[in-house]
C-alpha cells in the first residue's frame, strides 16, 4: 500500500505534497529529500543533458530506506514518450495474437522490435527519461544515504521504474506499468535483461487496465480487481483506484483511508478507529 501511495504522490504539486505525506504516514518519520534532487540536477544538467522526468525522493531513516517515485503519464511530452519508447511491443503483441501460432513467432517479434528501435534510435535517446532516472539512483549508491533503495510508480513512472531496477539492480514495486519483457532489446546503454526484470520488478496490474497490456508481464506481477463500470475501462487506470483496491483487499494496517474510497469508487464504509467514536462518514464530511 506504501507503494501505491507513493506511485500517485508523485503526482502532487508541491504545495500539498508534505500535507498528502503527512496525513498517509502520520507519526512515522520520513524526509523529503528535495534538495538531494536538485543537487544530482545540477551535475546532470552541466553535463548537457536535460532534466525532463519528475520524480520524488522520500527517505525512512527508521526503516534505512530510501524511495524514489517517478511520476506518471501527465503531460503531452509524456505520452509521446509511452508511444516512442513502446511502439514496437505494442504492435508485436497485436500481430501476434493476430496470427495464428502468434506465440511461436516471438523471437522473430522481438527482432520487429529492436529494428524499430534502430530506425527510432534518434528521438529515442531524445526522450529516454530512463537514462535520467538510471542516473539517479546510480548517483544515491554513491552517496550511500541509505542502505535500502527502491523504486515506485505508476503508468509511465511504473514503466521507467522497471527499467531503471533493471539497469541499476534495485527493486521497483509498480503499479500500472506498461511492463518491458518484449522491449528489453531497445534500452541501453546499460542493458535491460529478462533476468534483471524478473529479480528487481513486480507490477500490481488492474483488471481491464489496457496500458500493462503494452509489452509483455515478466516473472513478478499480481492482478487486482477493478470495479469501475465496465463502459469506462480507463478508470481502471487510475492509481486512486488501484490504492482503494489493495487497502479494500488486504486491509489498511494502520493508513488513512481516502474518503474517495468509498463516496466516488463505491467501497463499503470502513469502521474507524479513533477516540471519538466517529462515523467514517462523519470525519469524511468534516
Amino acid at each position: 500500500m506504501d507503494f501505491a501511495f507513493l506511485s500517485t504522490i508523485a503526482y502532487a504539486s508541491p504545495d500539498i505534497l508534505t500535507e498528502e505525506l503527512s496525513t498517509w504516514f502520520m507519526d512515522e518519520n520520513y524526509i523529503d529529500h528535495n534538495e538531494v534532487i536538485n543537487s544530482f540536477r545540477d551535475g546532470y544538467e552541466m553535463n548537457n543533458l536535460i532534466s525532463a522526468v519528475e520524480f520524488i525522493f522520500i527517505g525512512f531513516p527508521d526503516r534505512d530506506l530510501g524511495i524514489v517515485s517517478i511520476r506518471g503519464t501527465l503531460t503531452l511530452m509524456d505520452t509521446l514518450v509511452d508511444i516512442q519508447l513502446w511502439t514496437g511491443s505494442f504492435l508485436s503483441r497485436i500481430f501476434r495474437y493476430a496470427l495464428p501460432g502468434g506465440e511461436l513467432l516471438t523471437p522473430l517479434f522481438l527482432r520487429m522490435i529492436n529494428i524499430i528501435a534502430y530506425i527510432e534510435s534518434g528521438t529515442i535517446q531524445q526522450i529516454s527519461f530512463y537514462q535520467e532516472t538510471t542516473a539517479f539512483m546510480e548517483f544515491l549508491k554513491e552517496k550511500n544515504m541509505y542502505s535500502n533503495l527502491a523504486l515506485t510508480g505508476h503508468s509511465l513512472g511504473g514503466g521507467l521504474a522497471m527499467i531503471t531496477a533493471a539497469q541499476t539492480q534495485i527493486p521497483a514495486i509498480t503499479i500500472s506499468s506498461p511492463n518491458a519483457l518484449l522491449s528489453r532489446g531497445t534500452f541501453g546503454p546499460t542493458p535491460v535483461t529478462e533476468s534483471g526484470l524478473a529479480k528487481y520488478t513486480f507490477n500490481v496490474i488492474p483488471d481491464r487496465d489496457i496500458v500493462p497490456l503494452m509489452d509483455d508481464v515478466s516473472q513478478n506481477f499480481q492482478k487486482i480487481n477493478c470495479r469501475a463500470p465496465l463502459n469506462r475501462p480507463h478508470q481502471c487506470h487510475l492509481p486512486q483506484w488501484s490504492i482503494c483496491e489493495l487497502l479494500y483487499t488486504c486491509g489498511s494496517y494502520g493508513r488513512p483511508i481516502p474518503c474517495y474510497c468509498v463516496s466516488r469508487v463505491g467501497y463499503d464504509e470502513p469502521d474507524p478507529i479513533n477516540i471519538d467514536g466517529k462515523k467514517f462518514s462523519e470525519i469524511c464530511s468534516e
